[in-house]
């Protein structure tokens, strides 16, 4: 050890002549020589015992420079110094020197994933976030609507495929018979009328027919000629022409109760039909009505005609007209039977009656089966496309707010609120942001080299390396080759090489250039 420590600190070789004085020499004046070589002999012993103390320590500091993974972050080697040449001095075992560009391994500019506008951004340049950290949030009152429509037609389709599954319900299969009765009874009704309409009046009908017509003409002569009376004025023996109508219109209602009452017994004991009693009624009524009238007229001339009565007398004349005109039309139509187009309506009214009443049996056939295993499947499909949509629905409200992907640092924001933003750019530089924020993870940062293909044979992947940034000549970081690419770029004749920061701390800033020493691997 003593040896190799003599050795390294190079002591100045003695030469045993020079200890050697000969006789002529020694005079008692000249002896200075000796002492000057004795004290170069002890001095340089001292040296090399003191670097004997002093080589472990000096050792081990070799060691820790050749090794770049026992490099504290940013810790300069013991060669470091002010001059920037000296802190620069290469390592053992060193094959290459390039300079590149620190950048971040993971950088990732944030965008939505469609257009919206910003309604609240929490972010500024330079924070530190945390992934699944709220960035941005976007305005979503439309998306919230969407979900509670979505959530609403799938709530109905549950309950429809739950009411398919239960069956129905016995107020519903009594609804169901109670709809084919009615169709039956209508059915029926019509029917019936039909066939009444093809068989003809009955010669009954046809003598109400003509009475009625008599009826009608007997009043208008006794109104026309009341109103002829009025107008000429009143005379005694009008006055007891009058007197007479009067006790014609009496008898004649006493006759027509006496006919009604006949009637509505014959009705009861079904005798007679219900229409025969209405005219029954209707005769009476009208027999009342003539009564009135004569009596009326009877007053008017015993107390003399006014132009009003004159007028009145007018009106009935006209409307015992219409009446007669009207009677005269339904003997007609009795004597002449029932019209085609009475009958072709009469006839679709029965197919029509028919077909309700097949479409209420069928109904009430498929309420009794119950539903339908192709219908429950329907259901079940569209619950399961509502459950989709409640899906994207809720998708879309989620993408409402924006998370960090990563945990980084904010290189950048894009954004302000109120900002109009959409996932890909269209209408040039002043169209709306595309992007809202950029975020890089400062503590995972590589060199990107442009090596040239000359030194390609002296680099490989898993490669040792010492890192230094220009901006921090003394500092140094270990590091080692991840990433060779696999195409040169044929132009500048370069391949691009990604290395490795170990441990980076604050003062490695992307963008920054730095120089990367590429050391001589075990196996070379």
């Amino acid at each position: 050890m003593l040896q190799d420590s003599q050795k390294d600190s190079h002591p100045v070789p003695l030469n045993p002549a020079l200890l050697r004085i000969a006789g002529k020499q020694k005079q008692p004046s000249r002896g200075w020589p000796l002492a000057l070589i004795l004290t170069v002999f002890l001095a340089v012993t001292g040296l090399a015992f003191l670097s004997f103390l002093t080589g472990d320590g000096s050792e081990e500091k070799q060691r820790v420079e050749k090794d770049p993974s026992r490099w504290p972050a940013g810790t300069p080697t013991s060669e470091q110094g002010n001059d920037s040449n000296a802190s620069r001095s290469d390592p053992e075992g060193l094959v290459l020197t390039v300079s590149g560009y620190i950048v971040a391994r993971v950088r990732v500019e944030v965008s939505p994933r469609f257009m919206g506008t910003v309604k609240w951004i929490g972010v500024r340049k330079g924070d530190s976030v945390e992934e699944g950290q709220v960035l941005v949030k976007l305005e979503d009152e439309e998306y919230q609507g969407r979900l509670q429509e979505s959530r609403g037609l799938l709530e109905a389709a549950q309950a429809r495929l739950k009411e398919l599954r239960a069956g129905a319900r016995m107020e519903e299969k009594g609804q169901a018979r109670a709809r084919v009765q009615q169709a039956e009874a209508r059915q029926t009704s019509l029917q019936a009328r039909l066939r009444e309409l093809r068989s003809g009046a009955r010669p009954e009908e046809k003598e109400q027919a003509r009475w009625r017509v008599s009826q009608a003409e007997g009043r208008l002569q006794a109104v026309r000629a009341r109103w002829q009376e009025l107008k000429s004025g009143a005379r005694p023996e009008e006055v007891q022409a009058a007197e007479a109508r009067v006790a014609l219109g009496e008898a004649n209602a006493r006759n027509a109760e006496a006919n009604l009452a006949r009637f509505e017994a014959l009705s009861a004991k079904k005798i007679e039909t219900e229409q025969g009693r209405d005219e029954m009624r209707r005769q009476r009524d009208v027999s009342a009505a003539e009564l009135e009238v004569a009596r009326n007229a009877l007053g008017l001339l015993r107390a003399g005609t006014r132009s009003e009565q004159i007028e009145q007398a007018e009106g009935e004349v006209k409307a015992a007209e219409a009446e007669v005109e009207a009677a005269r039309q339904g003997l007609a139509l009795v004597l002449s039977g029932p019209r085609r187009e009475q009958l072709e309506q009469a006839e679709a009214e029965v197919i029509s009656a028919s077909s309700e009443l097949s479409a209420a049996r069928e109904a009430e056939a498929l309420v009794l089966a119950g539903p339908r295993p192709e219908q429950i499947e329907q259901a079940e499909a569209e619950v399961r496309s509502l459950e989709g949509a409640v899906q994207v629905a809720a998708t879309h409200l989620q993408w409402t707010v924006i998370r960090s992907p990563v945990r980084g640092i904010i290189l950048e924001k894009l954004v302000d609120g109120g900002e109009l933003v959409v996932p890909q750019s269209f209408g040039g530089p002043r169209g709306p942001s595309t992007a809202l924020v950029s975020i890089a993870d400062l503590s995972d940062l590589q060199v990107e080299i442009d090596l040239s293909e000359a030194d390609t044979s002296k680099v490989h992947v898993g490669q040792r390396c010492r890192i230094s940034p220009e901006a921090y000549p003394t500092k140094y970081y270990g590091g080692s080759v991840t990433e060779v690419a696999p195409e040169a770029d044929r132009q500048k004749g370069t391949l691009e090489v990604k290395v490795k920061i170990i441990d980076p701390d604050e003062y490695l800033t992307p963008e920054l250039t730095a120089r990367v020493d590429f050391l001589k691997s075990v196996r070379e």
